[in-house]
């Protein structure tokens, strides 16, 4: 009895552990890297930001009015694996006022704007 209260105690430790800390990041097919982030809410801020879908150092980004951005979908948002280099993007969302609580991957430029894009 004791051993499996034991085995218990360590199974919930783990499954603790393993809930921790923010989102990785993931990668597409063409190896881009794509930023990620758990949503609280459905929904998110309503500004568009309108630019082309490119590729800078690894990472997924969209380049708007002279501005590079590093776009940041929720987990459950399958739009970055439908995005091709090139094409238009128009996403909902808003600007990230920090990024302290982001897993950005570290292929994403440091000086890139980031845009939190509202869940689907």
């Amino acid at each position: 009895m004791r051993m499996l209260v034991l085995v218990l105690v360590l199974v919930l430790v783990l499954a603790a552990a393993a809930g921790c800390g923010g989102q990785e990041p993931t990668a597409r097919p063409d190896g881009l890297a794509v930023a990620r982030y758990t949503p609280a809410v459905p929904g998110g801020m309503d500004a568009l930001l309108t630019g082309v879908v490119a590729a800078e150092d690894g990472c997924l980004v969209v380049r708007s009015g002279g501005q590079l951005w590093v776009p940041v979908f929720a987990t459950d948002d399958d739009r970055p694996f439908a995005l091709a280099q090139g094409d238009s993007a128009d996403l909902g969302g808003g600007e990230a006022s920090s990024t302290e609580a982001l897993d950005l991957p570290e292929a994403c430029p440091t000086e890139a704007l980031v845009w939190i894009v509202a869940t689907p």
